[in-house]
């Protein structure tokens, strides 16, 4: 492999036929991940705060990559010491930083806000992936996270009217993007020490997991459960939708994909929460959100093309 090759990532050959397979796994992923209110909505309606659902979210799906490791291959469980810190960076920096910007926006802002802040994460992608890995900043990527940005606008419905932001708010909504793109950065360097998705996955999700008890309640959680459990079910769906598939799909199709094209690729996920809000919750569909949808598509096809 040549010296270039070494210092973008080891991405393989974009020729070869499961390197084709990469912009599918990330687009695969978004979709995943935009059905994610199929399970929030039910969960909080049982009276679980968001807080509270992303600690059992880290702890089950960390549960489920421990039982998967150990039945298939318990080698995967394995990290060097040395590079711990990967691991810190995707739990803590990442998923535990994300959520506690993620939901402190939400609160102080509004989810459609929100939504438009986490999807600033491709320019910070592209800026951290050209330092780190030397990922080419190109005009059709910045045509894209520019499109992808705009359309996230359209698709939140921000253009009827925005709502007064306090600074906090923007400051947090900032550091969601800023936390939604570290993941890619951080399992780049995991990828590039040799480290498989599943083995990523875990420990991210076991980290976090751990972060998460000081801001998720547990006992809380926990008493809810006892309560409540017919949303056990819901809880354990949450976990697999929103964190095993996804998460999987996601750091697999980081081997065969740039982060910066991966980040771009994977903002269908606005796309699919959308749907999901118009055709399962009800939610009016405007002529806003058909063109925010189409400029996230254009850009998600460009780049799967280039």
């Amino acid at each position: 492999m040549s010296v270039e090759g070494n210092i973008r990532g080891d991405i393989p050959d974009q020729g070869s036929a499961r390197a084709k397979l990469g912009p599918l796994l990330v687009f695969l992923a978004g979709a995943t991940w935009g059905c994610v209110g199929l399970f929030i909505r039910p969960l909080t309606s049982m009276g679980y705060c968001n807080f509270q659902l992303a600690w059992v979210r880290a702890l089950i799906t960390a549960i489920i990559f421990f039982i998967f490791i150990m039945l298939r291959k318990p080698d995967a469980l394995h990290v060097k010491p040395r590079d711990m810190w990967c691991f810190l960076g995707t739990g803590l920096i990442s998923v535990v930083f994300f959520c506690i910007c993620y939901y402190t926006t939400i609160s102080l802002t509004s989810l459609s806000v929100a939504a438009v802040f986490m999807y600033t994460s491709p320019a910070f992608v592209l800026i951290l992936s050209h330092f780190f890995f030397g990922d080419r900043v190109t005009p059709l990527k910045i045509g894209a996270v520019v499109l992808v940005i705009v359309g996230c606008v359209f698709v939140s419905g921000l253009v009827a009217g925005a709502p007064q932001m306090p600074l906090l708010g923007f400051l947090t909504g900032l550091g969601s993007g800023i936390g939604y793109a570290l993941y890619s950065v951080f399992s780049r360097f995991a990828i590039q020490r040799g480290y498989e998705s599943i083995t990523i996955t875990f420990w991210t999700f076991f980290i976090a997991a751990i972060g998460s008890t000081f801001i998720g309640s547990p006992g809380a959680a926990l008493a809810h459960m006892a309560s409540a459990p017919e949303s056990i079910p819901w809880l354990v769906g949450l976990a697999v939708c929103n964190a095993v598939i996804p998460y999987a799909l996601f750091t697999a199709g980081l081997k065969y994909v740039e982060n910066s094209r991966a980040a771009i690729i994977v903002s269908v996920e606005i796309v699919v929460a959308s749907l999901v809000g118009t055709f399962v919750f009800g939610e009016p569909f405007m002529w806003f959100n058909a063109v925010g949808m189409a400029l996230v598509l254009i850009a998600v096809a460009l780049l799967a093309r280039e």
